[in-house]
């Protein structure tokens, strides 16, 4: 006789399934626009977890997309589905009708940008090698690691930051805050088409949440697809 297996289902699945409807920002002229991502019948599943069963959100370029969800509603399993960390175990992902996004690399190349609550960068490395990395390191035409082109697009990438950072210092020398204005300036700077932050303003002051809010604005008037997740509604 086959064994038979359980599982827990989330039960707040099919509540972050409503709360990205009815938490999309859009303007009257933006009903038309065409999805340029989505999550497609999403379902995904972990030892005695179902954490996804069925979800299917669609972005628009130039939207923002609140989601707000309890604990374990699935939010951070949707982020990392369409960063490439996780491969969904049924359904998919799409990007301008292209399935899958098999890793993070992958996903930053095609224009998805993910700051994550907790930083990914590397300790060890500086900040221009870190923002290198996410891309892909550019080479010469010998193989050679091409370091002066890092800097110079490190430094464009900075530019616009509310404090002034030095592309050189390793990122172990940055605070939380640092790391995350670091991940929005580079999705401006690459002209993103899909942003998503993950409790953005967790560790940012007022003024730096500011800039965050004015980053927000120029990625949507150039067209990107934007999911903010926060547990601050008046956000």
């Amino acid at each position: 006789m086959p064994q038979k297996r359980w599982h827990r289902t989330n039960p707040y699945s099919s509540v972050l399934q409503r709360a990205v409807t009815v938490s999309r920002l859009q303007m009257p002229e933006e009903s038309s626009r065409q999805s340029i991502f989505q999550w497609k019948d999403v379902y995904k599943e972990f030892p005695g977890v179902i954490a996804l069963n069925g979800v299917s959100i669609a972005l628009n370029a130039g939207q923002v997309h609140a989601i707000v969800g309890e604990n374990g509603a699935g939010k951070s399993t949707l982020i990392k589905l369409a960063a490439g960390v996780y491969q969904p175990d049924g359904g998919s992902v799409v990007l301008d009708g292209q399935q899958s996004i098999h890793n993070p690399v992958e996903a930053y190349r095609n224009g998805i940008v993910t700051v994550f609550q907790e930083s990914e960068l590397f300790d060890q490395l500086s900040v221009a090698e870190n923002m290198a990395l996410l891309k892909g390191l550019p080479c010469k035409r010998i193989g050679v690691v091409d370091w002066q082109q890092i800097k110079q697009s490190s430094r464009h990438q900075l530019r616009n930051l509310p404090e002034k950072l030095d592309p050189t210092v390793n990122a172990v020398q940055l605070s939380v805050a640092q790391r995350q204005m670091l991940q929005v300036a580079a999705a401006v700077s690459e002209n993103a088409k899909v942003l998503i932050l993950d409790e953005p303003t967790s560790a940012l002051s007022a003024k730096e949440s500011q800039w965050l809010f004015e980053q927000i604005k120029t990625l949507r008037a150039q067209g990107c697809a934007i999911v903010y997740i926060s547990h601050r509604q008046n956000e």
